[in-house]
């Protein structure tokens, strides 16, 4: 028990499937109503608690790192103080599907859809990093996802510190809407028993209905 609670995340009882979207549905509009039937179906499952989506799973060893810093001192020129962290696009829910805490402020909602503010959640160290003063709820970060044009996000809530890609510290991370920043492949996460059986079945079945909704 002592090493999963070092680990930040509860990774027994956790299970996913990892979706290449494109394999799956042709638009953007098939792609969020299948995602969205199959996430809906492996919550109902028996003895499912908690259901969500997004696209990586701590310890997935999938490298999404950007350079964050906080939004005025890189408004002034500052130069920083930037800082390497790790990203997760995450759905309603997400961190109580992993395991993990919110500390302080409020996760990802369903209101954080394309269109409104753009909000972000820190992990503690990330926070403690770029705001030491401890004021980062409300306050303003800027990064630039892969491929795209820096963006400045509203810190909403923090994290309690997890493990990301590897095993160690620092491990600094962000999690921002999925709704707002789509992702090509997404992972279904369900909360269940350990070793449960019935799991494989029922994202077997949840994946087949999500087929028909957009056939």
């Amino acid at each position: 028990a002592t090493a999963f609670a070092d680990l930040g995340f509860k990774p027994v009882g956790m299970y996913f499937a990892r979706l290449n979207l494109s394999t799956f549905a042709r638009t953007d509009d098939e792609q969020r109503l299948f995602v969205r039937t199959v996430q809906q179906n492996i919550a109902q499952a028996a003895g499912v608690t908690d259901a969500a989506v997004g696209d990586g799973v701590p310890l997935d060893f999938i490298y999404r790192n950007v350079r964050v810093a906080p939004f005025d001192a890189a408004r002034n020129g500052a130069g920083g103080p930037f800082v390497i962290a790790h990203t997760t696009r995450v759905g309603p829910r997400y961190l109580e599907a992993i395991g993990t805490r919110l500390l302080a402020g409020r996760e990802i909602d369903a209101n954080d859809r394309e269109g409104a503010e753009q909000v972000v959640l820190l992990s503690e160290p990330l926070a403690r990093q770029l705001f030491p003063s401890g004021d980062a709820l409300g306050s303003r970060v800027t990064f630039a996802l892969s491929g795209g044009a820096q963006q400045t996000y509203t810190v909403v809530g923090i994290t309690a510190d997890l493990m990301s890609t590897q095993m160690g510290n620092p491990r600094p991370q962000l999690f921002l809407s999925l709704a707002q920043h789509p992702a090509p492949t997404v992972d279904v996460i369900a909360r269940s028993a350990p070793s449960d059986s019935s799991m494989r079945g029922a994202f077997h079945n949840a994946i087949a209905d999500g087929l028909r909704t957009i056939s």
